[in-house]
């Protein structure tokens, strides 16, 4: 049945990650990275993709919850100005980056800098 096809395959990349993580010490993530990599080689990678392709939805939700839940908003009254530097520093070296790929490629000076604008953020 599609519901136990789709628990079979969960089941066996949890049960991957989680015995990397036990028996080599490498983290979760790594060991659901592989676990991904062997049902992608197997026969059944292309019924796997369909019927797993829900669950990615709600994986990508968790971890950008679990990612937001990392940030402490203190950081940005406490280091105001650290914050402010490094946000400059990311928006002026893509913007920097992107002209300097688009003028490697012998563009115009306005396109190199149509590109390095909308970069910038």
């Amino acid at each position: 049945s599609r519901e136990l096809f789709t628990l079979t395959v969960v089941a066996s990349a949890v049960s991957v990650a989680y015995g990397s993580y036990v028996l080599f010490g490498v983290s979760m993530a790594l060991g659901a990275f592989f676990a991904g990599m062997v049902v992608k080689e197997s026969d059944f990678s292309h019924r796997a993709e369909a019927e797993t392709l829900p669950l990615r939805e709600i994986f990508s939700i968790l971890f950008f919850v679990s990612v937001g839940m990392l940030f402490n908003p203190s950081i940005m009254i406490d280091q105001p100005l650290q914050i402010l530097g490094v946000v400059a520093i990311v928006m002026i070296g893509k913007t920097l980056a992107a002209m300097a790929l688009v003028l490697f490629f012998r563009y115009p000076l306005n396109t190199a800098l149509t590109v390095g604008a909308s970069l910038a953020q």
